[in-house]
């Protein structure tokens, strides 16, 4: 049986950003699923908004 190539089966048109809700850290909430997502050609950023804060001091994160 032949390999499958997964080399860039991540790859996106547009950059993907993840965005956790409140009380969590960007690398707990997301744990590995952001380096896999690179290794197989995706680009992935982080929101890096505080934790606990309300909505208007998250927005400008984003």
């Amino acid at each position: 049986m032949a390999a499958i190539n997964t080399g860039n089966i991540c790859e996106t048109k547009y950059p993907l950003l993840l965005v956790h809700g409140a009380g969590s850290i960007d690398q707990i909430h997301w744990g590995r699923i952001p380096d896999v997502l690179n290794k197989h050609g995706a680009r992935v950023f982080f929101g890096q908004q505080e934790s606990w804060a309300d909505r208007q001091l998250r927005a400008p994160y984003v």
